[in-house]
């Protein structure tokens, strides 16, 4: 009886099933990404030089675990968001075409720009300044870079974040200009 009411429930929210599969995606998806820096930066020689150039901050404790994350994220943002961008599009299509004023287009184009903008660029910027954060980010950013787990739950959730992000900026605003007066 409990199986059928659950799938009276997925059936009448499809949406809902959907995005419940994505995390577990990102998640088997981050395991995969975490493995293949891991091995990259263990067994690609000369990768290590990648630490002592000036994009990386200098006397840091973790410079392996940095250089870890960051090829991480090269990764993740070369082969994760691409397919998950042309999924969320697919899913998204759907939905209705938000209603704005003029005034209210304007304003979210230009936030979502600035603001999306960064949120793309965030992670790479915790990655690469680990001895500037301070407090409640510091403990975030040392999670990230310094355990293999904490980059495994940390990556797919910046993953997943960073694809939103893409899809509003690529698709969502301009939704907002599209089929409106």
């Amino acid at each position: 009886m409990d199986q059928s009411k659950s799938r009276r429930e997925e059936d009448s929210d499809p949406m809902g099933s959907s995005w419940k599969a994505y995390v577990y995606h990102y998640l088997i998806a981050s395991m995969l990404l975490a493995v293949a820096a891991h091995a990259t930066v263990e067994l690609v020689p000369g990768i290590r030089t990648w630490v002592e150039s000036p994009l990386f901050e200098q006397d840091s404790a973790s410079d392996t675990h940095r250089l870890r994350s960051l090829i991480y994220l090269i990764l993740g943002y070369i082969s994760i968001v691409p397919v998950y961008l042309f999924r969320f599009d697919r899913l998204l299509r759907a939905s209705p075409q938000p209603k704005k004023g003029l005034s209210d287009r304007i304003f979210l184009t230009v936030f979502g720009a600035i603001f999306l903008g960064a949120l793309v660029l965030f992670p790479f910027f915790f990655v690469l300044t680990t001895n500037v954060a301070s407090g409640r980010a510091g403990l975030f950013v040392a999670s990230f870079t310094d355990s293999f787990f904490g980059l495994v739950i940390y990556g797919a959730f910046l993953l997943y974040a960073v694809t939103f992000a893409l899809w509003l900026l690529l698709r969502g605003i301009p939704r907002l200009w599209i089929g409106q007066s």
